[in-house]
């Protein structure tokens, strides 16, 4: 608590976290709200998870976590922000375009939520890495129980905007987290995990440092 820099990207990445299961959870738990067969939707929102862990396997180490986070909170926050359009304005055939959009809210959030212990317990020091994770997954808790509340707006609001309303509630959230993240986060991606509260503060120096360190390994392997 004494350093300002760490409080600020502990409530950085915990509000990230509380967007995250916000999201997650509340598109999950309201599948069957969607226009459709119930068990249509259930197959692709489940299919749509399934793809996007294979997909999280491609690529952190080489383009970042704070790319692929950053990214995917924005993009997923977007796609359920603008079902705002499609549920006002478009017709009931074009249903699937509402649930397109909500499924892909769905798959970007979760290719952020496998990013988000990757890049939480590298923010922090060793000596506080496991505290750190645990209070951003408390305050990820608290958005999955959030997320059941705001799932049931449409119950008081019977318009077509209270009908949007939880899904437009989630992609603002997500949205703004994520752009907060992209503004204020270091990356981490080819690091050395801090191991004290001075390396956390200046960990994008760590970069160098680690090249550095790589390059020495090198020489003496080449010697010996």
């Amino acid at each position: 608590m004494k350093s300002k820099i760490l409080c600020m990207r502990l409530c950085i990445v915990a509000l990230n976290w509380f967007a995250l299961s916000l999201t997650y959870y509340g598109i999950s738990m309201n599948v069957a709200k969607f226009d459709g067969n119930i068990y249509v939707n259930f197959g692709i929102s489940s299919t749509v998870e399934t793809v996007a862990c294979f997909f999280c396997l491609l690529g952190p180490d080489r383009f970042g976590r704070k790319v692929f986070f950053c990214s995917s909170m924005v993009i997923g926050g977007l796609t359920c922000f603008c079902t705002i359009f499609t549920s006002l304005y478009a017709s009931e055939s074009l249903s699937w375009l509402t649930i397109t959009l909500a499924m892909g809210g769905k798959f970007f959030t979760t290719i952020a939520f496998f990013f988000a212990y990757l890049i939480t317990a590298e923010l922090f020091p060793t000596v506080l890495r496991a505290s750190a994770l645990g209070l951003c997954s408390m305050s990820g808790r608290i958005g999955s129980i959030t997320s059941a509340y705001i799932g049931e707006l449409d119950s008081f609001i019977s318009t077509q905007f209270g009908k949007a309303l939880p899904l437009i509630i989630f992609g603002a959230v997500g949205l703004f987290a994520g752009l907060l993240a992209a503004l204020a986060l270091p990356e981490t991606v080819k690091t050395l995990l801090p191991e004290s509260v001075k390396d956390a503060k200046t960990l994008n120096n760590n970069l160098t440092q680690e090249v550095e360190h790589v390059q020495e390994l090198d020489s003496l392997k080449e010697t010996t």
